[in-house]
């Protein structure tokens, strides 16, 4: 993410790491024994403040966040989810009968620092109706949607339990559940009063026309706006007010000027049923001018807008802030400006904070630390986590969206040595690349970037991801991978129908394996594994044969090299970590540091790139990467 040295992504980061105990209690991991569609164990850690989750439709998004608007004590997931005649809970991966009782839906938490993490778990049981609100035919019958928090689960992946009178969150045979105010959006689901009227409401003999309903929202309306200036004693209105009027506090509104990009002098918000179902209404006043208007004549990102920054502002400090697509009606800048304030929020309240969203303009505002990506088994189906941390880049490409320039080409690497390699390379032997080319490094290493990147690109036509490369430092590289390329394509379709797709895959490309059907079944195998051979094969390149330390060694300290490398000595003998451990001693002896003393991986990498950049224009490291990117480019630049 780019942004200044005072940035509040970068403050919000600093307190969190320095003060964490200032964010308690708060929710360091939930994971899913058996839930939904999720698959079995499924976990997401929370690592930061604000976390992003982000994923195909369908992948149970909005159902985490279900689970952890449940989490505290007295809350309940039968609020969200519940079984009915068209949607039998236990036929949805929960058995029926004595499997539902011993295989019920249910998930577990953790919160709390060191010395020890809480655990809750609830889960899914079958209880007796009661409470004042259940009615009188269904009192004494069981409550099939009963979720209640249990002891500890070994099985579930739980700590044994080991009680302690001395901690106040512990009972006598469990950990007490997380006390932590719980605010939950679905914006989704926000529409305003007038809307709900207008648009949402079913016809009756009073409203069954358009100009009928236009003329029964006027009436209403006249009594709505004496109910908005506060002005009005009539018992048939007040008695349809539930909350307000009020006027938001100066704060709220600048903070609503600023994403919306309006001078906004006041907003007054009510919460009533005088369009019938309840709602809300605002009305925003506008600075410098005489113009005023309700939600009834805003846009539906206005609304949206009032409505989250309301809230939040309003939440108590250590909330747990849930939103399911927040990005809802709002452009990319206003989304932007959203997530400064919720940043601010959450540093000033020490909130924490979840979010669904399919937005590139959030996920972009946020560390790689905060995203969390989720997908489909390419084998049953269930939704599983792809990465519990990723760039924004990783995170969208594993969607199959790419909001590049298709202008430009756009290389996949795995580090930042192998980025400054290239960059040097181009700057030498192709400098009017340096515009057209684009550069991105994926967190994780080749593995990552084979198995979750790699495939949505070969899968994708869409002209914004065809100017796609991926180069893998040379370590990675097969030895039969330049026999692969020279195969022709009936002796290769002949080796692929003989030894199988994956065979052929892991002898010529890689030793991981794509994921090959994340947005799609099995039914087009063929397709996809055609697309991955052909990607492969155009538009994945490496970098020579070995780590880009060890070439870079080489290069600088030719003589230091061969006493570190003896002759003879093969790929097994050495590893990346060796040469990494091998630059961290030369940077300690070069520096004059004393035995006591280590450089940092970043000033070993700063110390790379000096000595980097006194390579001569001919050295045979620039002419490989330039080669290599040619041969892979295919006419892009």
């Amino acid at each position: 993410m780019n942004g200044s040295a005072t940035s509040p992504e970068e403050k919000l980061g600093s307190v969190f790491e320095n003060n964490r105990k200032a964010f308690e209690p708060f929710i360091s991991a939930i994971w899913f024994p058996h839930y939904k569609s999720l698959e079995d164990g499924f976990r997401i850690e929370f690592t930061w403040p604000i976390t992003a989750i982000v994923g195909p439709n369908g992948t149970n998004k909005t159902s985490i966040l279900h689970a952890l608007a449940a989490a505290p004590e007295s809350r309940s997931i039968a609020e969200y989810w519940f079984s009915t005649k068209l949607d039998d809970i236990d036929k949805w991966g929960g058995g029926e009968g004595a499997k539902a009782n011993t295989d019920p839906h249910r998930f577990v938490y953790s919160y709390g620092g060191e010395p020890g993490q809480a655990e809750c778990r609830k889960a899914r049981v079958t209880r007796k109706f009661r409470g004042k609100d259940v009615p009188e035919r269904l009192q004494g019958k069981a409550d099939p949607d009963y979720w209640e928090p249990t002891k500890p689960a070994i099985r579930d992946g739980m700590k044994k339990f080991e009680a302690d009178p001395s901690q106040d969150n512990k009972h006598q045979d469990r950990w007490a559940l997380i006390k932590k105010p719980i605010l939950f959006l679905d914006l989704k689901a926000e529409i305003s009063a007038f809307d709900k009227f207008l648009n949402h409401s079913s016809p009756d003999r009073f409203t069954d026309t358009s100009t009928k309903k236009r003329i029964r929202a006027q009436a209403r309306a006249a009594r709505l706006d004496k109910a908005l200036k506060g002005d009005t004693t009539a018992k048939d209105i007040l008695s349809r007010v539930l909350e307000g009027p009020r006027s938001l506090d100066r704060e709220a509104v600048k903070e609503i000027s600023t994403i919306l990009g309006k001078d906004i002098d006041g907003i007054d918000v009510i919460k009533h049923t005088l369009f019938g179902a309840p709602g809300t209404t605002f009305r925003l006043n506008l600075k410098s001018s005489s113009i005023e208007y309700s939600e009834a004549h805003a846009g539906s990102g206005e609304f949206t807008v009032v409505r989250l920054v309301d809230e939040i502002h309003r939440a108590p400090s250590q909330s747990l802030i849930l939103l399911d697509e927040p990005e809802i009606s709002l452009h990319p800048g206003a989304q932007e400006r959203f997530m400064d304030f919720l940043m601010r929020q959450a540093l000033a309240k020490k909130l924490q904070v979840v979010l669904s969203t399919h937005s590139p303009a959030i996920v972009d505002t946020l560390p790689s630390g905060a995203i969390k990506v989720l997908g489909f088994d390419d084998v049953t189906h269930q939704v599983k986590l792809l990465a519990q941390s990723c760039s924004p880049s990783e995170a969208f490409n594993a969607l199959g969206f790419n909001p590049r320039n298709n202008t430009r080409l756009c290389i996949y690497l795995e580090d930042e040595l192998t980025k400054e390699i290239v960059e040097a390379s181009l700057r030498r032997k192709r400098p009017n690349w340096m515009d057209l080319v684009e550069i991105q490094i994926i967190p994780g290493g080749a593995s990552s970037i084979v198995r979750k990147v790699l495939p949505v690109l070969a899968m994708e036509s869409n002209p914004k991801t065809a100017a796609t490369v991926i180069l893998l430092d040379g370590d990675q590289k097969k030895p039969a991978f330049e026999k692969f390329l020279g195969l022709s394509d009936f002796d290769l379709d002949t080796h692929i129908r003989r030894e199988g797709f994956e065979k052929t895959w892991d002898e010529y490309v890689h030793e991981t394996e794509p994921e090959k059907f994340i947005h799609c079944d099995a039914s087009n195998a063929q397709d996809v594994e055609s697309g991955l051979i052909n990607f492969a094969r155009t538009r994945l390149g490496f970098l020579g044969n070995s780590w880009p330390e060890r070439m870079l060694a080489e290069q600088i300290f030719p003589d230091d090299f061969k006493e570190a490398f003896h002759e003879g000595d093969s790929r097994e003998n050495e590893s990346g970590k060796s040469w990494k451990l091998w630059w961290l001693s030369k940077t300690a002896d070069d520096f004059k540091l004393s035995a006591s003393e280590s450089p940092s991986v970043k000033q070993t990498f700063e110390y790379q790139k000096v000595l980097l950049n006194t390579l001569r224009e001919d050295n045979p490291i620039f002419d490989m990467v330039v080669n290599e990117i040619e041969r892979i480019a295919n006419g892009f630049v």
